[in-house]
Parts: structure tokens; C-alpha cells; sequence
């Protein structure tokens, strides 16, 4: 892990708060990539798609290949 990162993520109709949580891993190769989890809102949709949105637009310009991960309650 060369570095990482907490994103904290809307709540527009409350509950829980919630964030999108990154490592930066180096592989062998030298290369990095981004890998990311998150839980999004179980009960709300509202802030699902907030949460998806503001996910969306933290990972979009991501330089480094990004695996996310999450429970997404889809």
C-alpha cells in the first residue's frame, strides 16, 4: 500500500453516514492500481443513488486502473 484515501459520501435523507475507503497498491510490475469498498444505504434509495453518484464522479479520472468493491444493495 503506497497510499490511501476516505471519500465520505451524501446522506441527503439521513442515517448512517457513509464513506468510499481506496488503497493505492503497487504491483510487482510497478504499475499501480486503486482499489476501493464501500456499503452503500440499505434502506434509502435516495442516498443510494447520491452515494453511486458521488462514487461515480470521485472514480470517473482515476489515472490508475480502479477495482470497487462494496456491498452495493442493488
Amino acid at each position: 500500500i503506497i497510499a490511501h484515501q476516505t471519500v465520505r459520501l451524501p446522506t441527503p435523507q439521513g442515517g448512517t453516514d457513509r464513506a468510499l475507503l481506496c488503497v493505492y497498491l503497487e504491483l510487482p510490475t510497478g504499475k499501480t492500481i486503486r482499489v476501493c469498498t464501500t456499503k452503500l444505504d440499505p434502506h434509502s434509495e435516495q442516498n443510494r443513488l447520491a452515494q453511486a453518484a458521488a462514487i461515480t464522479t470521485a472514480l470517473k479520472e482515476s489515472i490508475q486502473p480502479v477495482v470497487w468493491t462494496g456491498d452495493l444493495h442493488a
